[in-house]
């Protein structure tokens, strides 16, 4: 091999070996070290070893780092391997390296050929360009020679604990040797902390010779001045052959003493002292309501979950069974996401909420939140001791947004009515919380009247109607009533929110009316017989005015919303295009004065135009009910354009009912009623009325089987009651007044049980759609105050 080349590889090859050496010595010490503590644990544990065994240890772990050493430095000083390791780090050589290392000389003085040099040179320029040593760098070096510091840490520590573990033995064995020459039984588990109404089992083991009776004295600890109970004996029973006596101590709930006596001799008294987690006993919720809902606040007791519209102030107030030194609510939900200027997202919000101690009792916290959302959280205690709850406990709050107002005509829509007709126009309206004002408002001659129905106060639920007398309003042939619905609420502000349903018309039609039998169409004149032609452009010209009042309604405050300013372009364009039709079909107007009524609905038409143009300029809200007059002018003006006279043809394609519009409906019912009285078919009407009638019926036979439930097993829990009680008063042993108890706590556990499931109950009934589901709420909200009095008697032990 060429010098030069085994040179460069001998300086990669002492790095390659440092780096193993270096991880392989740690890995050496880190056993040694394992080895000695599991001897010294070994040792302390009892189990006999040589004296020698330290020294063992110590000269077996230097043997260990020398054959290490050694065996690494033969394996390191294979430059074969190396150079396979140099070209599989750097393939770029393309196997030159291992070529160039197996050349051998071919002249007699020991020299290489030019192609054997080549090839060498070729390596070696590579080596200059790429440098081999870097395939491991002085970090990795660093870092394996490091990792030997903490390793002979832990050897020098558990080599000093090998030392003296002998002593320890000592120590161990001195108070066995002890208890053996004084012959006193090992009593498990002497003193002792126990969790409050746990059991605990006292054991004692004999070495020698086993007593014929044991007994396990136990004497109650007073809580004041130390005072002591008069004690109590149990005897302790053999387990099998084994020399020990086990005694069980069920319940505990203060603590006590305890003494093994046996044959002539006792035991010194071991204390056991008793502890609690921290726990929850009651929770109970304070709301105080927006103002937009109505409501005054109140408190709901004893709940884990909690229904509050949007904006309300909840109030935690929780009652534990004694102070601690940490409570917190800690969220479920996971906080909202942001971007923030180096598009980096970062969580806002609070995962946890602080509980503070009450003024009036360290054992009650309280935590004060804003309710935007529907959240849930988990409890979090920790006493002085730093002991955490160990029952999970949830606690809910859903949050019921404000919605605005449902409005759904019951009466009404798109009519033709005569000058002489009453007109009936009625609605449903429907909120979460509280409707202010409501009523319907109409337009008739240019002049828009609003009538406020009367509504009870706080009403959620209102059905309101309005009569419009066309004779009192002194109405004529072609002229038009337009109207809505609207209701006011109040939003998360407190501001007036205003509702406003779509617009309906009601056109007034001549009191005669003239029908004749006409032509059968051909296919190509299909639909444009009598005055279908008016009729088209009565329909295109509503909904310029139906859509305009959409733009209206939509906006807030004294300004229209930013993105509905194409869509006003678009209506004036619409406009425009039923102006275009209007004057291409003016020429076979029949009616009187044609001339003079086109020209009036242009000129409202162009106006109208004009006026939205104007309003998607602005944006100013008062500028689009003047676009929605002119355009009401317009469409009256169409209405004149009517003629009295119509023909009739009966149709002979099925599909052709299906491409009619309302208003054709509208006028082949009045054809139909010149040859009988048409039956009123309300089919689809009463069908979709019991589908929501049997979906309010459904709803409420849930709600009433769910009563019936919880009725039934509070008639059972009350006999279970009945016979504990009973049992109580004729109980004459201990074991079985504690064990009457047990069964009461069982019982208040239930009774716990179904207020949660009342709590679930009433959860599902909020915003009731019906009058029936609204009394059924009611009833639910007294049954769960009587629920919730039975579980508070239970706790206090007042089981009458």
């Amino acid at each position: 091999m060429d010098t030069r080349l085994q040179k460069r590889l001998l300086g990669v090859a002492r790095r390659l070996r440092s780096l193993r050496l270096g991880w392989c010595l740690a890995l050496v010490w880190f056993l040694s070290a394992l080895i000695g503590y599991a001897l010294a644990s070994a040792m302390r544990g009892g189990f006999v070893l040589p004296a020698e065994t330290p020294w063992w240890w110590l000269g077996g772990s230097a043997l260990a780092v020398v054959g290490t050493w050694m065996l690494l430095s033969v394996r390191g000083s294979n430059l074969g391997e190396v150079a396979q390791r140099v070209e599989k780090q750097f393939p770029s050589l393309n196997q030159s390296l291992t070529t160039a290392v197996g050349i051998r000389p071919q002249m007699v003085d020991g020299s290489f050929g030019y192609l054997q040099r080549s090839v060498i040179s070729e390596a070696i320029r590579h080596d200059v360009t790429y440098h081999w040593k870097t395939m491991v760098s002085s970090m990795q070096l660093a870092l394996a020679w490091l990792a030997n510091v903490p390793a002979l840490v832990c050897v020098a520590l558990v080599g000093v604990g090998l030392w003296k573990a002998p002593d320890a033995v000592s120590a161990a064995v001195l108070p066995s040797s002890l208890r053996s020459a004084l012959d006193q039984p090992l009593v498990q588990p002497g003193d002792a902390a126990v969790e409050r109404r746990s059991s605990l089992i006292v054991t004692v083991r004999f070495e020698k010779e086993l007593p014929d009776e044991v007994w396990l004295v136990r004497s109650q600890t007073g809580a004041q001045r130390g005072e002591q109970s008069p004690e109590s004996r149990v005897a302790m029973q053999r387990s099998l052959s084994d020399p020990v006596f086990a005694a069980y101590v069920y319940d505990i709930r203060d603590p006590f003493e305890y003494r093994i006596e046996y044959d002539d001799a006792t035991t010194k008294a071991y204390r056991v002292s008793v502890f609690e987690y921290p726990a929850l006993v009651r929770a109970d919720a304070y709301l105080e309501y927006p103002a937009y809902t109505q409501m005054e606040p109140r408190t709901v007791v004893d709940t884990r979950r909690v229904t509050a519209a949007s904006g309300s102030r909840l109030t935690w107030k929780l009652q534990l069974n004694k102070p601690v030194v940490s409570a917190q609510l800690i969220s479920q939900e996971k906080p909202p996401m942001v971007l923030t200027a180096a598009d980096e997202s970062e969580s806002v919000g609070e995962t946890s909420i602080a509980l503070t101690a009450a003024d009036d009792s360290e054992s009650v916290v309280e935590a004060s939140i804003e309710l935007r959302q529907s959240q849930t959280w988990d409890l979090k205690l920790v006493d002085e001791d730093g002991r955490e709850n160990t029952v999970e406990v949830t606690l809910r709050a859903k949050v019921l947004p404000n919605n605005a107002v449902k409005l759904r005509l019951t009466s009404g829509g798109d009519a033709q009515v005569s000058p002489l007709q009453e007109f009936d126009i009625a609605a449903k309206l429907n909120d979460d919380f509280a409707i202010q004002k409501a009523g319907i408002g109409y337009q008739y001659g240019g002049e828009l009247v609003e009538i406020e129905s009367e509504i009870a106060p706080s009403a959620k639920a209102v059905q309101i109607s309005e009569m419009v007398d066309f004779e009192s309003l002194g109405a004529q042939p072609g002229q038009l009533l337009s109207y809505y619905v609207w209701a006011e609420d109040q939003d998360d502000n407190g501001a007036i929110r205003r509702t406003v349903s779509d617009m309906f018309f009601a056109e007034v039609r001549p009191m005669e009316e003239i029908f004749r039998q006409g032509q059968q169409p051909s296919e190509s004149q299909q639909g444009q017989q009598g005055n279908e032609q008016t009729e088209e452009l009565l329909e295109l010209q509503k909904q310029v005015i139906v859509g305009s009042w959409n733009v209206l309604r939509q906006a807030r405050g004294d300004k229209l919303l930013g993105r509905t300013g194409p869509d006003l372009v678009l209506l004036a364009e619409s406009q425009d295009h039923v102006a275009e039709l209007l004057e291409e079909k003016a020429a076979e107007a029949n009616v009187p004065g044609a001339d003079e009524i086109i020209g009036q609905a242009l000129k409202s038409m162009q106006r109208a135009s004009e006026q939205l143009i104007v309003a998607s300029k602005s944006l100013a809200k008062a500028d689009l009910p003047v676009a929605i007059t002119h355009e009401q002018a317009a469409y009256q003006e169409l209405l004149r354009l009517q003629s009295r006279e119509h023909e009739v043809v009966r149709s002979q394609s099925s599909q052709s009912s299906q491409s009619q519009s309302r208003r054709s409906q509208a006028r082949q019912q009045q054809i139909d009623q010149l040859k009988l009285e048409r039956e009123e078919n309300r089919y689809e009407e009463e069908r979709l009325a019991d589908q929501r009638q049997n979906q309010e019926q459904g709803e409420l036979r849930q709600v009433i089987s769910r009563l019936r439930e919880l009725a039934a097993r509070q008639e059972d829990l009350n006999e279970q009651l009945r016979e504990v009680q009973a049992a109580l008063q004729a109980a004459e042993t201990e074991e079985q007044r504690d064990e009457l108890e047990r069964q009461l706590e069982r019982l208040r556990q239930q009774q716990q049980q179904m207020l949660q499931d009342s709590d679930d109950l009433q959860d599902r009934m909020d915003n009731p759609s019906s009058q029936e589901l609204q009394d059924a709420q009611q009833q639910m909200q007294q049954t769960r105050e009587n629920l919730q009095q039975a579980s508070e008697a239970l706790r206090q032990g007042n089981t009458s």
